[in-house]
């Protein structure tokens, strides 16, 4: 597999943070982006969003019984 192979996937996928710290570190970087400061990670706009973004919690038994 080359990395012509991975061309297609770049920026179409989501990956949000796992940690509260790489989620705070996202956040800030997204913030200097703005300000039109230099970054941290050199990210861009669209990926520090996605990235600084809080996943939605999968409980069991979400689904209320009527």
């Amino acid at each position: 597999m080359n990395s012509g192979d991975f061309a297609g996937l770049i920026g179409k996928r989501k990956m949000p943070a796992v940690s509260l710290k790489q989620r705070r570190l996202a956040g800030a970087d997204l913030a200097r982006k703005r300000a039109g400061k230099s970054t941290v990670t050199g990210m861009t706009e669209a990926q520090l969003k996605d990235f600084a973004r809080k996943t939605p919690i999968q409980r069991k038994g979400s689904a209320r019984k009527k």
